[in-house]
Parts: structure tokens; C-alpha cells; sequence
């Protein structure tokens, strides 16, 4: 053999299924076949075929194996059940926090790799994190959810406000040579605020309204009674139910009567529960549209949000809310 020459390596051994095994064992049994000749086909070894035929001989079948699992994990059960708990009832752990808390409480040396596979074979992820208000009110979510489960998502009309300045329009990441700072100069002034005050339905916005400066309980009153209400019909119909969080300028005086007025449901969300409200996610699509624009202006907001947000993914934000 050659300096250079690899020594030839073992073949692996080749799962046969069952079903295999006894075609195989049976043909043997035929006159004129040898077991060496179906050996040579390539079909598992001879000590495996004569132990086939042998099991066929007294049971009339091939015996089933389970497959090997591989090396038995050096931890019990207990220690990866403790584990996932963890992150169940804390999903921001850190592997390495874990880890400790392994070793403090159950004695055992666990190496992350250990924990991220147990991680993964178990299906759970690393995602973003969703951070609801502590403030919020679990029973009093669960009870508005089982509330609202009596309309259909067609009848739903969500309302709320969203600001924008020239500094909106900032792009927070860009490209430069590995090991530089990737610079672009930009606003530190405000300048112009507005805001964009429109409702939505699961076909899409609908009644955009931008004004400068801020919208108090007088502005909103007239964008409801002259803007919305006009584009919404009585209950039970179509886009007749119109849903609010608690902000002081959607509880004024006359916001419920105008509604009532138009033979629409007024609803409002729990309070501290944005994660309900779709529009909240439209926002999010209007300013990474605004991250085109150099210099935010009030066409650029109206143009956001009447062209961002098609019917389409209106109803994947019905849907990622739980109304469809």
C-alpha cells in the first residue's frame, strides 16, 4: 500500500426492514439458491440471512428489531424535563443561566450544546419575544376574547393614532467594510410631528386622517362623526363593530353616542393590550414604508398608509390577533 494510499473503511451497516428480510429468508428456501448468492447481491450478511431463516422456521416470521437509538443520554429524564420547564415558564433564559441552575439543583454538568439540543429535538425555538404589560389583566383578556368570539371578523373595525416625524423616516442598519462603522448622517431635530389617525378593517384602511401636531378628544370627535362612521354600517352588517383601546381621547363625551347614533357596536380593549389591536401591526408596515422617504412629509404618511397594507395581509393581522 502507498504512503499516500487511505485505508479502506469499513462499510456501515445498512438498515434492512423487516418486510426485506423475510422476501429474502423465503427465497432461500427455493431449490437451486444459495444463501451465498443473495449475500453477494448485496442484501446484509449471511449471518443475518441464516438467523432469518432460522426465526422463520419457528415462528413463520422474521423477528422485528428496533433500531439502535444511539448512546443513552448520561442524564435521567428528569434533568431535561427540568430544563425545557425552564424555559417554559421563563422564556428568556440565557443557556448558560440554565445551565447553573442544572448543576445547583439536580447536580449534574450540562454543557449548552446538551441543552440546545434538547431544545431542538423537543421543537422549541429561539423567536423574538412578545412582551405583554404586567399590568395587564389575564382574566379579564381571556373573558373580552370569549366576548368577541360572537362577531365575525367581516363586522370588526379597529381604530387608533400613530406619530411621525422626519427622524421616522431613519434607516437603522446599512452596509460598510467588514470592521468600520457603516455611517450616514442624519436628523437630530424632530422638525414637523403628525399624526396619522385611520380605522381598519380585514379589507384594509380606511379613512386616513393626517394632521400636524396631535389629535385631541375635539379632532377625533369630528375624523369619527365626518371620516369613519360614514364609511361603516349598522349592525349586524359588514364593518359594524368598531374597536377602541382606552386612550383618553376615544372616551370623550360624545364618542359613543356618535357610534350608537350610526347603529354601530362600540367595543373597548382590555386595557394594556396592544398584541389585540391589528392596526398596531399596520403601523409597523407603514413606518418600515416611511424608511424610503428621506424627509417625512404628510403625503408621505397618507400615501403609507393608504398603499402599505393590501387585503391580504389585512387578514394575516386579523389573523396573527385571533379574529379569523
Amino acid at each position: 500500500m502507498s504512503s499516500h494510499q487511505q485505508p479502506a473503511r469499513p462499510k456501515s451497516r445498512k438498515h434492512i426492514p423487516d418486510a426485506v428480510k423475510d422476501v429474502m429468508a423465503r427465497v432461500s428456501f427455493q431449490p437451486g439458491v444459495r444463501v451465498a448468492d443473495i449475500v453477494a447481491a448485496g442484501q446484509g450478511s449471511s449471518s443475518a440471512l441464516y438467523r432469518s431463516r432460522a426465526e422463520i422456521k419457528v415462528d413463520d416470521k422474521v423477528k422485528t428489531r428496533s433500531m439502535s437509538s444511539g448512546r443513552p443520554s448520561p442524564f435521567p429524564p428528569i434533568v431535561m424535563e427540568y430544563a425545557l420547564a425552564l424555559f417554559h415558564f421563563r422564556p428568556a433564559f440565557y443557556l448558560d443561566e440554565v445551565v447553573g441552575l442544572i448543576k445547583r439543583f439536580h447536580g449534574y454538568t450540562v454543557n449548552k450544546s446538551t441543552v440546545c439540543r434538547w431544545l431542538k429535538n423537543n421543537n422549541v425555538t429561539r423567536k423574538r419575544l412578545t412582551r405583554p404589560a404586567r399590568e395587564q389583566d389575564g382574566h379579564r383578556v381571556l373573558r373580552w376574547t370569549l366576548m368577541m368570539g360572537q362577531f365575525d371578523a367581516s363586522q370588526l373595525c379597529f381604530a387608533d393614532e400613530t406619530h411621525a416625524d422626519r427622524r421616522t423616516g431613519v434607516r437603522k442598519n446599512g452596509y460598510s467594510p467588514e470592521g468600520t462603522r457603516a455611517v450616514s448622517s442624519t436628523f437630530f431635530v424632530r422638525g414637523k410631528r403628525f399624526t396619522l389617525l385611520p380605522a381598519m378593517s380585514q379589507d384594509g384602511i380606511f379613512a386616513p386622517w393626517v394632521v400636524e401636531g396631535s389629535v385631541n378628544g375635539e379632532r377625533f370627535e369630528w375624523w369619527l362623526e365626518h371620516q369613519c362612521l360614514p364609511l361603516m354600517n349598522p349592525y349586524p352588517g359588514p364593518q359594524s363593530v368598531l374597536v377602541m383601546d382606552n386612550a383618553s381621547t376615544h372616551k370623550g363625551a360624545r364618542v359613543r353616542e356618535l357610534v350608537e347614533e350610526a347603529g354601530c357596536i362600540l367595543i373597548y380593549l382590555p386595557p394594556y393590550s396592544p398584541e389585540l389591536n391589528p392596526i398596531e401591526l399596520a403601523f409597523s408596515v407603514d413606518k418600515r414604508s416611511l424608511m424610503r422617504t428621506a424627509v417625512i412629509e404628510e403625503s408621505d404618511l397618507m400615501h403609507a398608509a393608504k398603499n402599505s397594507i393590501t387585503s391580504e395581509g389585512a387578514k394575516n393581522m386579523f389573523a396573527h390577533c385571533g379574529f379569523i
